[in-house]
């Protein structure tokens, strides 16, 4: 079900239509009906633990809270290591419920100033719990900033290549995670800008400032992620062609394994994190949003979708 959740999320980008992730409704379905069940073994818990990572996703994404079933799937999952990926995802929950709770601002007519002070706190603490995370994930962990011609052939810089620099990563799944992460902060920053609309304090103008500089830091980011998801690949070819080129640190090689698993892996975990930056449409700077729409309709060519 997961796998085909992942096909359904390709043809969604592709063919410009929301993502409603059936297939991760109907995996969460059959894991509600076997909770009586044990759940020992490392591929029962690694199911559960992938099914809810799409749940959470999904609510992220979509502006919806998480089932308070899925929170109790936690219990089912204590012999799994406490990996930087799941410490994430629970603090993702609340992002996510947070998001909910901040769309009361666009209906709610009185008392719009008190919750509007409550949630701006909530934010601001679950921000710099994200914020700490990134202190606590591994020093391999940390991406590579690589502005050198000599590391970063000119074909990636045709294919797309975002403010003369790019960054590269432990593995494709490391690099998601941090956009994802990345992503998460936006949508707290927004959380924060829409709350400030409501709350009249000396600091706020401060505060905002300071938000939408992370959200523009965070999307650019994301940006400087594509050459390392995509290298100079710009149409659909073998899965094991090593002539595409990657960046890549100076005096290193690229590993034969990742000319697979970034042709399998890269377009499709990019195409969810570009669709959430253009949702920020002003926030961007000049020139970036037809740069992301650019790099959207090569990840459709990659997949032989046609033209955005």
């Amino acid at each position: 079900m997961l796998m085909l959740d992942m096909y359904d999320g390709i043809r969604s980008f592709c063919g410009g239509r929301p993502h409603e992730g059936p297939h991760v409704k109907g995996s969460a379905a059959a894991i509600e009906n076997r909770r009586r069940l044990p759940v020992n073994s490392k591929a029962s818990q690694g199911t559960l633990l992938g099914v809810r990572s799409r749940i959470v996703g999904n609510a992220l994404n979509k502006g919806e809270p998480v089932s308070r079933n899925v929170l109790t799937w936690t219990a089912s999952t204590q012999g799994s290591p406490k990996t930087p990926e799941i410490e994430l995802e629970a603090i993702n929950i609340e992002v996510a419920n947070l998001q909910v709770s901040a769309s009361e601002l666009k209906t709610e007519s009185r008392g719009m100033s008190v919750l509007a002070s409550e949630l701006l706190a909530n934010a601001i603490e679950l921000d710099e719990r994200l914020v700490a995370w990134t202190r606590s994930i591994p020093d391999e962990w940390v991406p590579h900033c690589i502005w050198s011609p000599e590391t970063t052939p000119p074909s990636i810089c045709e294919a797309g290549l975002y403010q003369e620099h790019c960054t590269i990563h432990k593995s494709i799944w490391v690099a998601d995670t941090l956009n994802g992460h990345s992503c998460s902060r936006i949508k707290i920053g927004l959380v924060i800008l829409a709350c400030l609309k409501h709350v009249d304090s000396p600091p706020a103008d401060v505060t905002r400032m300071n938000a939408l500089t992370t959200i523009q830091d965070l999307a650019d980011s994301v940006c400087a992620s594509v050459p390392y998801h995509l290298g100079d690949r710009v149409e659909a070819g073998r899965i094991d062609d090593k002539s595409v080129q990657y960046p890549r640190i100076k005096g290193h090689a690229t590993p034969d394994e990742y000319y697979v698993t970034a042709a399998a892996y890269g377009g499709m975990f990019l195409m969810k994190r570009l669709v959430e930056l253009l949702q920020l449409g002003s926030l961007l700077r000049i020139g970036q949003r037809q740069w992301i729409l650019g790099q959207m309709a090569r990840i459709k060519k990659i997949y032989l979708a046609g033209p955005a």
